[in-house]
C-alpha cells in the first residue's frame, strides 16, 4: 500500500462525502493495477499462491478488487482518523453479537474479539470503547 493514503488536499478530502472518497479509492486502486505497482505484484503472488486452482482470469479479477478495496480503505481510514470520537460512533450502522460480548465481559476476565479483515474494520475500536464504558458504568463493581 502506498505510504501516502491522503493525496494533496487534506482539508478538501475531510469535507468530501464518503461515496466520493470511495470513488477516488476505486479509481486509485484500478490505476495501481494498470501500472502493475509493487502492491499489485505482491497481491498477484499472494493470490496465485493461496488459490492456485483458480483460473488466471479470476485471480486477476481478485488482484484488481483487492487493490481497489485497499485504496478505498486507506482513504476511509484517513478520513475517520480526522473525526472526533463521537462522530465515528454515530456513523456505525450495525453490529452482531453484542449479547455474547456483554456476557463475556460479565466474567471480568477480559474478552478477545476476532473480526474479519474486511473493509475499514479499525472502526471496531471506537465501537468497543463505547461498549466497555457502557458496560462498566451499568454494572456494579465490588471495587
Amino acid at each position: 500500500m502506498s505510504h501516502r493514503p491522503a493525496p494533496c488536499c487534506p482539508d478538501l478530502m475531510k469535507k468530501m462525502p464518503f461515496w466520493l472518497l470511495r470513488l477516488f479509492g476505486n479509481i486509485r486502486g484500478a490505476w495501481r493495477y494498470m501500472k502493475s505497482s509493487r502492491d499489485c505484484k505482491i497481491a498477484r503472488y499472494n493470490i496465485s499462491t493461496a488459490l492456485p486452482d483458480l483460473s488466471k482470469k479470476k485471480q486477476e479479477k481478485m488482484v484488481k478488487r483487492s487493490l481497489m478495496q485497499s485504496s478505498v480503505t486507506a482513504l476511509e481510514l484517513w478520513r475517520i482518523w480526522q473525526y472526533e470520537h463521537g462522530d465515528v460512533t454515530r456513523r456505525i450502522v450495525g453490529h452482531k453479537g453484542r449479547g455474547m460480548l456483554e456476557r463475556g465481559m460479565e466474567y471480568g476476565k477480559g474478552v478477545i474479539v476476532a473480526v474479519p479483515y474486511i473493509g475499514n474494520w479499525e472502526v471496531i475500536a471506537y465501537y468497543l470503547a463505547t461498549l466497555e464504558c457502557d458496560t462498566l458504568l451499568s454494572t456494579s463493581s465490588p471495587y
